[in-house]
């Protein structure tokens, strides 16, 4: 979702990069922090290419509700970070139902870089976010179960790079703020496509 947002208006974003010394997702997190959980009443529908899961629906498509006079790019950033969150969340919900006992939930990737996306998914999940020192795990989590497989390491073990190096506490009333709207774009989204 940021890669299009970067990539379908790179030249406004670069001299913004530029004037500030960062890259554009640097550029795209101050952007992000500055504008309150919720963007103001903005959702974005991240869903350029199809929704995949839960829902299984290829022929969705993006969708931007509630835009008015007084969002900005800022808001746009932030909302899409939240919609990509939201979609995060609905994966998380049909795995509690599941088993119901994350007490705490070990990020990884790329957007363990930005501090904001990182509160977001503590806010919204409402769960402490442990950040490792290794960001790219699929690697390590292979290395891991071969040791485990070998009788190196036991499946209870920690890897030097499986500590995490911050954790992220969430806000209760942010996480209040993202219910409300997360059943909001819960609610756009099946008014378009019934069914789904």
């Amino acid at each position: 979702m940021l890669k299009w947002l970067r990539e379908e208006f790179r030249k406004q974003f670069e001299h913004d990069a530029q004037l500030t010394g960062g890259n554009i997702y640097k550029i795209f997190d101050q952007m992000a922090a500055e504008v309150k959980p919720g963007c103001d009443g903005l959702i974005f529908l991240p869903y350029l290419t199809g929704e995949r899961c839960p829902d299984w629906n290829a022929g969705a498509r993006g969708l931007m509700y509630g835009l008015g006079i007084y969002h900005g790019r800022k808001h746009i950033i932030r909302a899409a970070m939240e919609g990509v969150m939201f979609r995060f969340y609905s994966i998380f919900e049909i795995m509690t139902e599941l088993r119901n006992n994350a007490s705490k939930i070990i990020a990884n990737g790329g957007y363990t870089n930005s501090a904001p996306w990182l509160q977001m998914q503590a806010d919204i999940f409402n769960k402490d976010i442990l950040v490792p020192e290794v960001q790219e795990a699929s690697s390590l989590g292979a290395a891991f179960l071969c040791m485990v497989s070998l009788g190196i390491a036991g499946m209870g073990d920690v890897l030097p790079g499986m500590a995490p190096r911050k954790v992220i506490h969430p806000d209760a009333e942010n996480h209040k703020t993202y219910m409300k709207v997360y059943e909001l774009s819960k609610q756009v989204y099946s008014s378009i496509y019934p069914g789904y």
